[in-house]
């Protein structure tokens, strides 16, 4: 499968051990969790309405940048292309998620 590089930050207000997860060994972790799982799928949904209010079409920042539409990648490498897919990537996403996890 193909992986999409990601940027991450991370602080810490002590110390701590930090580890990295593959997408399998993150998905068992989802699947294992379900209290964890909704958390991730909540702080996604909130991160995805922030960024539709950030680059909206009406939005300033839209306007600035002249922002043409988003392409982003399913984890089956279908394309999803338009401003309000996020939404829809998400839920696809996570059926995947389920259907993988399950059985």
């Amino acid at each position: 499968g193909g992986s999409v590089r990601r940027t991450a930050s991370v602080r810490a207000v002590g110390f701590c051990e930090l580890q990295c997860l593959g997408r399998a060994d993150f998905r068992a972790v989802l699947f294992t969790f379900p209290d964890f799982k909704l958390a991730v799928e909540q702080i996604a949904d909130s991160r995805l309405k922030l960024l539709k209010v950030v680059h909206g079409k009406g939005s300033k920042m839209h306007r600035n940048m002249g922002m043409k539409k988003m392409t982003m990648k399913s984890p089956n490498s279908k394309s999803l292309t338009g401003a309000g897919n996020g939404h829809h990537f998400l839920q696809r996403a996570r059926a995947a998620v389920a259907r993988r996890t399950s059985g």
